[in-house]
């Protein structure tokens, strides 16, 4: 799917025609606002509280209005999320860079060897992001797989360099293509 086709089916599925209002009544009925995850919050765990908050954050990153600020580690795994659940297509790689790299533009990042869209985080991030998804019951609220995903290893910003050393993962080759781990293997 061309990415501007891929960009324009999103944003009209987000907005359905619900309000904000009606999203988040809707969503506090299927969560109970409740995850039944760990407990213990530790400063990796997000801030969502309901998938409305989710919903919210792609429409924004989606649309580019979504300050830089907010692009967070946490925010970069619930769009991943997201996307993976309610559009598996449009979180095919092909589609995937296109939106980061259109985020990106956005934002005033560029896209150049050394800053913007990186190829091998992307793809390890959408494979753990993946794995991680389909551990859990389709009907698990997304703000709640979120909060588990974030209390393990990927919740830390550099969690990936436990498998790959810092050179190799920032090197102008890892950002533009998929570069293997060379320190362990994925988990996934």
């Amino acid at each position: 799917m061309p990415v501007g086709l891929a960009w324009d089916s999103l944003k009209a599925g987000l907005d359905s025609g619900r309000t904000l209002k009606q999203r988040k009544a809707s969503a506090g009925r299927a969560t109970g606002a409740h995850c039944q995850t760990s407990p213990q919050k530790h400063a990796a765990m997000t801030t969502y509280t309901d998938d409305t908050e989710i919903d919210d954050l792609v429409a924004s990153f989606l649309s580019g209005n979504l300050p830089k600020a907010e692009w967070t580690h946490a925010a970069h795994f619930a769009a991943a999320l997201w996307l993976l659940r309610h559009r598996p297509e449009c979180a095919e790689l092909a589609v995937m860079r296109g939106l980061i790299r259109a985020y990106n533009t956005a934002t005033g990042t560029a896209n150049a060897s050394s800053s913007g869209y990186h190829e091998t985080i992307t793809i390890a991030s959408m494979r753990t992001a993946k794995s991680f998804l389909e551990t859990h019951p389709p009907n698990t609220p997304l703000f709640c797989v979120l909060d588990a995903l974030m209390a393990g290893p990927p919740g830390r910003s550099d969690w990936l360099l436990a498998y790959w050393n810092r050179e190799t993962l920032f090197s102008p080759d890892a950002r533009s293509r998929w570069v293997d781990p060379d320190k362990a293997a994925l988990p996934i």
